[in-house]
């Protein structure tokens, strides 16, 4: 990555807020000296001040801005993030990034929230109300544990295909 680790916090920001976790995720899991898979391989078991010892010799081993990563993937990847302080409203919007299938707990103030996605399916558990957008669509649930699937085909009048998003709540279905 030609940043450096204290300002990949901001690049990162600015591929996810403009919709481009695909990028995020690729320079996440970038290989190479100037990559958290770098420390990684240079025998770091947490993240560095800097991406390695020829960046900056004198680098801390433990150092909590190189750790972008971990809020990366709960607020963009994942999707969630505070509505209201103190989280008494979520928001969950999650950008898989490229990656075929997601899974994690994002601890809250009001208790985990978790969350596992796939590209046409997510499921989800929130302990207070969540406005929910995937697949296009946003829509507000209370709490408890959620499934939306996508891309239900039928047959409208004329042949016409109809997208369908089918909602799951605790045990009864509804197609929107």
């Amino acid at each position: 990555m030609a940043c450096s680790v204290y300002f990949a916090q901001y690049l990162l920001d600015a591929f996810c807020e403009h919709g481009r976790g695909d990028v995020a995720v690729k320079l996440m899991s970038a290989k190479g000296d100037r990559s958290w898979v770098g420390m990684i391989d240079f025998g770091s078991t947490v993240s560095m001040e800097a991406w390695s010892v020829k960046a900056k010799p004198n680098l801390d081993l433990n150092h909590a801005w190189g750790a972008v990563p971990l809020n990366i993937i709960a607020r963009y990847v994942l999707g969630v993030t505070p509505k209201e302080p103190g989280f008494r409203k979520i928001s969950i919007r999650p950008q898989l990034g490229g990656l075929k299938h997601i899974k994690g707990t994002v601890p809250t103030a009001v208790g985990p929230v978790t969350v596992e996605a796939t590209p046409d399916r997510l499921m989800f558990g929130v302990p207070a109300p969540a406005g929910v957008t995937f697949g296009g669509v946003t829509r507000t649930f209370p709490k408890g544990q959620y499934e939306i699937t996508l891309g239900f085909r039928r047959s409208g009048k004329g042949g016409q295909s109809i997208f369908f998003y089918r909602f799951n709540f605790c045990s009864k279905v509804y197609h929107i």
